[in-house]
C-alpha cells in the first residue's frame, strides 16, 4: 500500500468517511462516503451513501460538502467512536 489518509466527520448520526490515496493511480484519489447505520452483515449497503470517486482535489471538496448536506438533513444512527492517525504501515491493532 502507498500512502493512504482517512478522515472522519460525525454529523446528525452519520459517518462521512473521506478516503484518500495515491494506490490505484499512482496519483490523487479520493472517495466520500456517508455511513448512516452500523453494517452488520457485509451484503447490507442499505446504510451506506456513496457519494462517488474523484481525480482531483476540488471535485473531492464538491463532494464533501454534498455529504455535509446529505449528512445534515438524513438522521443517522452511528455515535462516534474513537479515532487516530495509522502511520508507517500502522493498523487498529497496533497500540
Amino acid at each position: 500500500m502507498k500512502k493512504h489518509i482517512c478522515m472522519k466527520e460525525w454529523i446528525n448520526g452519520n459517518e462521512v468517511s473521506i478516503s484518500v490515496d495515491n494506490n490505484a493511480c499512482e496519483g490523487f484519489r479520493a472517495e466520500v462516503v456517508i455511513f448512516t447505520k452500523e453494517i452488520t452483515d457485509i451484503m447490507d449497503t442499505s446504510g451506506t451513501i456513496v457519494l462517488g470517486s474523484s481525480f482531483n482535489p476540488t471535485y473531492m471538496a464538491e463532494l464533501i460538502l454534498e455529504a455535509n448536506k446529505i449528512a445534515t438533513k438524513k438522521k443517522g444512527i452511528i455515535k462516534p467512536f474513537k479515532a487516530r492517525f495509522l502511520m508507517n504501515g500502522e493498523s487498529l491493532e497496533d497500540e
